[in-house]
């Protein structure tokens, strides 16, 4: 199995459109790939697919082992591009030694597991025992796949989840979350346009990252800042008539613009409010990888009704006061996040409704309950209530596992070092999986890959050379698991 083989299989599925919770045709394209190999394959109601790889000769009675990764991707597109994520295909791109998309995430988060099982699959030159390629849907809207396998989709002892982005660590434990969905009204009334001007502030172009990974060295939520700067325009009596922060509750969010009416005369303390803001935001959100931009800008609205100076201070309290960032660490593991809360989603219409999206997540289950608690209250504060929830518990680590140990001995026959075994504080799949099949022995493990939940996602070449070879060595060694 070459690198080549694994990206001309990426390649392949990027052509199909997946995002969350639309991968029926992901699905089919994986079950077009086993019947062409020849290989059986079962799906569940929750849209989740498992092919069966018939062993080598000689090793048809060692343990079944498992890899698994998930169908989705998260998609974010960058502000100017025009991508349809309902029906373009993502075309990767190669530039030396990574791999890139023009404008939008690459979905190598999990696209590259999908190819790598997918590769295994189809190369009759490679040992192993036993192999199921489990392909789950919906997880980074909350493992939901996962959550919901059916009944018999799985048999293997052992679970590879190639969902990984460190080629040099093993994972065995991860951070479990709740993502919360919550809607609301505020109250609005209605404006005549004379002696009004209408305003934007719109920022973007941050750097963002995923919710888990990245919260821990990423500067204060957008949203908090922009809570802040409503704070201010309440004191010049403006009315606000929308805000857009587009992103997704597992990602950090990189915009938000507010759209607002000012009363005629305000105007140069609407500058001063906007230089104030504009020198924080640069101190806060400057970073050289990305272009961080923020503009005061007349606009133009038909809007007859805005918010009421009550909805405002209702909307900028909830703001102020939503959990967010880190919460907690533990500083006897070199400060690595414990708890801690994202707001992704925030979209507030002239009419007063509000969508907010918010993703908690900790090691610890009764913090989950904890942050919990003190998110309802700041909705319930507000008007909102809370439409839809999603629960992933914490994936306890097993450190020393024979899994564990395999992959260590594999490794150093590669990389000529052990890997680093870590915990992780964001969502995998392997301890939902586990429990559904009665006990897994269950590990992480990926190439390198780096912006992910970004339009910056990229992958390494070389990684995923190597990464091939410690794989294909566990693999040849998977009768050791006796």
């Amino acid at each position: 199995m070459t690198v080549e083989d694994v990206l001309l299989e990426f390649t392949a599925l990027s052509a199909v459109p997946r995002c969350s919770g639309h991968e029926k045709a992901a699905a089919e394209f994986i079950a077009r790939q086993a019947q062409a190999a020849g290989c059986s394959y079962r799906t569940d109601q929750a849209g989740n697919i498992a092919v069966f790889v018939p062993p080598t000769g000689g090793m048809e009675e060692v343990p079944g082992v498992i890899l698994q990764g998930h169908l989705d991707m998260v998609c974010v597109r960058d502000s100017g591009s025009s991508h349809d994520f309902k029906k373009d295909p993502i075309v990767p791109q190669r530039q030396g030694d990574w791999v890139t998309a023009a404008g939008t995430t690459l979905g190598a988060d999990n696209g590259v597991a999908v190819a790598l099982a997918l590769a295994v699959m189809k190369d009759g030159s490679l040992s192993h025992g036993p192999l199921e390629l489990l392909f789950t849907v919906e997880e980074e809207t909350g493992l939901i796949g996962a959550s919901n396998l059916g009944d018999g989709m799985i048999e293997g002892a052992y679970l590879i989840n190639l969902d990984f982005e460190e080629d040099y660590q093993i994972c065995v434990g991860c951070a479990g979350g709740v993502i919360l969905k919550a809607d609301g009204v505020l109250p609005v009334e209605t404006v005549t346009a004379a002696g009004l001007t209408a305003w934007t502030i719109a920022a973007d172009g941050l750097k963002g990252g995923h919710s888990g990974m990245d919260i821990g060295g990423s500067p204060e939520n957008l949203y908090k800042a922009f809570a802040r700067l409503l704070r201010e325009l309440e004191t010049l009596d403006a009315r606000i008539t929308g805000i857009t922060g587009d992103g997704k509750s597992n990602a950090i969010p990189t915009n938000c613009s507010v759209n607002f009416l000012l009363p005629e005369g305000r105007e140069e303390d609407l500058r001063q409010i906007f230089h104030r803001f504009e020198e924080t935001f640069y101190g806060t959100y400057a970073h050289p990888e990305v272009n961080p931009h923020v503009a005061l800008k007349n606009s133009v609205t038909e809007k007859d009704q805005a918010i009421t100076r009550e909805g405002t201070a209702d909307l900028v309290r909830l703001l102020e006061d939503l959990p967010s960032g880190v919460m907690e660490r533990h500083e006897d593991m070199g400060g690595l996040v414990s708890t801690s809360a994202n707001p992704g989603v925030l979209q507030v219409g002239a009419d007063g409704s509000v969508h907010l999206e918010i993703n908690h997540r900790s090691d610890r289950a009764e913090r989950l309950q904890d942050v919990e608690v003190v998110i309802l209250g700041c909705l319930k504060a507000a008007g909102l209530s809370v439409t839809d929830r999603v629960a992933f518990p914490p994936w306890p680590p097993a450190p020393a596992s024979a899994l564990v140990s395999l992959c260590q001995d594999c490794r150093r026959g590669i990389y000529a070092e052990p890997a680093e075994v870590v915990t992780i504080h964001a969502g995998l799949e392997c301890g939902i999986l586990s429990a559904k099949a009665g006990g897994l022995d269950s590990i992480s493990i990926g190439p390198n890959q780096f912006d992910v939940h970004t339009t910056r996602e990229r992958i390494q070449v070389s990684s995923v050379e190597k990464f091939i070879r410690w794989l294909e060595a566990i693999l040849a060694r998977q009768g050791e698991l006796r």
